[in-house]
C-alpha cells in the first residue's frame, strides 16, 4: 500500500452503508472483547466472588488467564489499526487517511490537527521555544 492514501466516499448513500458496516464491526468487536473479558474475570474470582490474585491461581489457570490477557490485547490492537475506527480519537464516521509509517487509519479532521500541531512544533522549534521531547517523528509522517 502506498506511504499515504485516502479512502473518500462522496455519496451520501454509500457513506451511510460504510458507517452501518463500521457499526456492525465495532459491535462483533465489543461482543468478542466483553465475552473474552468475561472468561477473564471468572478466573479472576473465587467461589465468593472476591478477586484473587495470579500468586493464587494454580499453573493451568494462570496460563489460561494469559492466553486471554494476550487475546483481549490482540483483539484492541487489531480493532484500532483497522480501518473501521480512527487511530487517534475512535471515531466510526468519515473517509480515512492510511499512515504507513504508524500502519494506522485516521479519519481526515485528525489529519487536519496533526498538521496544525506539527506546524506549531515547528515554529515553536525555529525560534528556539520547544523544550519537550520529540514526537518521534509522529508529525512528520503526515506530511
Amino acid at each position: 500500500m502506498k506511504d499515504k492514501r485516502i479512502i473518500r466516499i462522496r455519496d451520501p448513500k454509500l457513506q451511510k452503508i460504510r458507517l452501518n458496516f463500521r457499526k456492525v464491526i465495532s459491535l462483533a468487536h465489543k461482543v468478542e472483547w466483553k465475552k473474552n473479558h468475561q472468561m477473564l474475570n471468572n478466573i479472576r474470582s473465587d467461589s465468593n466472588g472476591s478477586s484473587r490474585s495470579v500468586d493464587e491461581m494454580t499453573s493451568a489457570e494462570l496460563t489460561r488467564f494469559r492466553e486471554l490477557q494476550r487475546r483481549e490485547a490482540d483483539l484492541d490492537l487489531i480493532f484500532s489499526a483497522s480501518i473501521v475506527v480512527c487511530a487517534q480519537c475512535g471515531r466510526l464516521e468519515g473517509d480515512r487517511y492510511y499512515n504507513k509509517a504508524w500502519q494506522r487509519w485516521y479519519c481526515l479532521d485528525c489529519v487536519k490537527e496533526i498538521h496544525k500541531g506539527h506546524a506549531r512544533i515547528m515554529a515553536k522549534k525555529a525560534t528556539g521555544r520547544y523544550t519537550c521531547d520529540d514526537d518521534g517523528g509522529f508529525g512528520k509522517s503526515f506530511l
